[in-house]
């Protein structure tokens, strides 16, 4: 995996381009001085992976992460069919929505709020081309 965003802070955001079992391995550092390391075993699935990297349709969720609130955007979009899901870690659906986009560029609104804090994983299908995001929901 290749670290994102976040590094030297405490959340992290690790984009895993193949699917497989992976350790992840930290440290803490502050100015007390170097905490013990940790290890974590992480089995990366397709739903954990970014798939389409090449993004044609600039898919972005903004922010993220957020209390809840996210915007699915997407462009270049116009008179294409647009399937968006969204599950929990456990894989049960939270949200579905099936659309034709009447403008070029898309937003969406997902509502997360009554949702506990942790990560859910988008799935965005354009045109029968689908792509994989992960929002992090926290506070609130």
């Amino acid at each position: 995996g290749s670290i994102i965003s976040g590094q030297n802070t405490n959340l992290v955001t690790i984009t895993w381009s193949t699917a497989g079992n992976y350790s992840l391995t930290v440290s803490a550092t502050n100015s007390c001085g170097a905490g013990s390391i940790q290890t974590l075993n992480v089995v990366v699935s397709v739903a954990t992976l970014v798939i389409n990297p090449d993004n044609q349709f600039q898919i972005k969720v903004v922010p993220n992460p957020s209390g809840g609130m996210f915007y699915l955007t997407a462009v270049g979009v116009i008179n294409k069919e647009i399937n968006v899901e969204v599950y929990d870690l456990l894989g049960q659906a939270l949200f579905v929505d099936d659309t034709r986009a009447n403008v070029n560029n898309y937003v969406r609104l997902i509502n997360l709020t009554k949702y506990a804090n942790g990560a859910y994983h988008i799935k965005i299908t354009i045109d029968k081309k689908t792509y994989l995001r992960t929002v992090l929901k926290q506070g609130g």
